[in-house]
C-alpha cells in the first residue's frame, strides 16, 4: 500500500487499525515497529492466548486495515492496490454485501 498512501500514511493506518482492534483484543501490542508490520502486533504479546483468539485478532486487524483504506482512498483503489500486491486474495463481493445493495 505504500506506493498509494506512502510510508507515513501506511504507518498511521496500521497504528490506527491496531488501536481500534485493541478495543476488542486487548492483548495486541501497541509498540511501534519500523517499518510497521501488521504481524508484529500479533506476536509481541499474546503468548498466553489460544490460537483461535490470535486468529480472530488477526482477522479483525486486517478487516480494520481494509475498512480504513476503503474510507480513506476508496473501495475501488483499495481493491486494485490489494490485487496488485496480493493476487491470490479473493476480492469478490459477498452475498451479504449484495443483499445490502438490493
Amino acid at each position: 500500500m505504500t506506493p498509494v498512501i506512502g510510508d507515513l500514511g501506511f504507518e498511521a493506518l496500521v497504528k490506527r487499525s491496531v488501536f481500534m482492534t485493541r478495543l476488542r483484543f486487548d492483548f495486541l501490542d501497541l509498540e511501534p515497529s519500523s517499518p510497521p508490520n501488521v504481524a508484529r502486533f500479533l506476536v509481541a504479546g499474546p503468548h498466553d492466548h489460544r490460537p483461535a483468539e490470535i486468529l480472530a485478532a488477526a482477522a479483525a486487524l486486517l478487516a480494520q486495515v481494509f475498512s480504513l483504506l476503503f474510507s480513506f482512498i476508496g473501495e475501488d483503489l483499495t481493491r486494485r492496490a490489494l490485487a496488485r500486491g496480493w493476487p491470490e486474495l479473493d476480492l469478490s463481493t459477498t452475498d451479504a454485501e449484495e443483499s445490502k445493495d438490493e
